[in-house]
């Protein structure tokens, strides 16, 4: 039977030919998010007004190019007030982007990171376009500066968001919205 150590082996092997992957991150993105504003415009534009969802703008993130900016450099962002998505830089990816996925996921090769990216693009989303929808509509607020319920609430209903977009355009076989809505646990 395989160890763990093997199947982690298997798996950095697996995604080793990620590494020369021509892939465009803004494009999957954009893809993503607006799947989901349609989504959610089905589910609730006729009781709240997310309509707006539709002008959600995707961007990289700045790349200041420091030693001590590398764990902002690969967050995402959301900003509700300007209707914007802001992700990792993967194209410009260095050596210490893919150390600290290495450092503190376990990550065994730049392809494994790359993959993390990859499913990012389908995972993360959900819960960021939440998060706007949050700040849209200000009455959803909470006035505790030290409460984490937004977090909460964009965290727990980001996983039913992920599987309607899922079963609505989830690419490929069968299987593969399962190992999206893996990754979406892991």
């Amino acid at each position: 039977p395989a160890t763990a150590l093997d199947l982690q082996q298997l798996l950095a092997d697996v995604c080793v030919p990620l590494e020369g992957a021509d892939v465009d991150w803004l494009g999957l993105l954009g893809k993503t998010v607006r799947g989901i504003a349609e989504e959610l415009h089905e589910l609730m534009g006729s009781w709240l007004d997310v309509s707006s969802l539709r002008e959600i703008k995707v961007s990289h993130s700045v790349m200041f190019c420091e030693e001590w900016s590398t764990p902002y450099e690969i967050c995402w962002e959301a900003n509700s007030a300007e209707r914007t998505i802001v992700m990792p830089d993967v194209p410009n990816f260095g050596e210490r982007h893919f150390q600290h996925f290495a450092d503190r996921m376990g990550h065994k090769s730049r392809g494994q990171t790359l993959l993390y990216q990859y499913l990012g693009t389908s995972v993360i989303p959900c819960h960021e376009v939440l998060h706007i929808v949050q700040g849209i509509h200000g009455d959803l607020l909470d006035p505790d500066e030290c409460s984490y319920a937004m977090e909460h609430d964009a965290s727990r209903l980001n996983f039913v968001l992920l599987w309607r977009i899922l079963q609505r355009s989830c690419p490929g076989p069968a299987w593969a919205k399962w190992v999206v809505m893996l990754e979406a646990v892991n």
